[in-house]
């Protein structure tokens, strides 16, 4: 994920952008045409593009780590719950770890998010600010168009 990129997706808070620029992502390159014309859009100057690298740089072995962490414990829940064995604590506590290592990704998509906020100008931060709820209205166009199917396919 590119450091602008990644740096739109802390600052907008997406959902996807602190695993996505942890998960051994070069820094220099967008990961689909969506995120290329955000970043586009941006404008960002040579010197905002650097900071943003050593940014992204700077946490990418923990945002890794957490990746790494996330992927093996929900890997470990799927198996608990296709063993067939309904171990009711067992199950809880690895949800529990798993929300644990969340909330730390949480806490540093902040931290990336605060760091990249004072790379952007004023502008750039209300253009992120339209980028992040124009994805929260296709999320909710898309939540909404597989409920009609949904609908027509139980009606029809």
């Amino acid at each position: 994920m590119g450091a602008a990129t990644a740096a739109a997706g802390e600052v907008s808070g997406g959902p996807g952008a602190v695993a996505q620029a942890g998960h051994r992502a070069k820094a220099t390159c967008a990961p689909c045409p969506r995120m290329r014309a955000h970043r586009t859009d941006l404008r960002l100057t040579e010197a905002q593009r650097g900071k943003l690298r050593e940014i992204a740089t700077g946490h990418r072995s923990e945002l890794s780590s957490l990746s790494c962490r996330t992927r093996a414990l929900r890997g470990e829940l799927r198996d608990m719950i296709a063993s067939g064995e309904a171990d009711e604590p067992a199950i809880r506590a690895k949800v529990a770890e798993l929300a644990e290592v969340m909330a730390d990704r949480a806490v540093l998509a902040a931290r990336i998010a605060g760091q990249s906020r004072l790379v952007f100008t004023q502008d750039q931060l209300g253009k992120l600010r339209l980028m992040r709820d124009d994805r929260g209205h296709a999320a909710d166009r898309w939540l909404e168009h597989a409920a009609l199917r949904r609908e027509t396919k139980d009606t029809g």
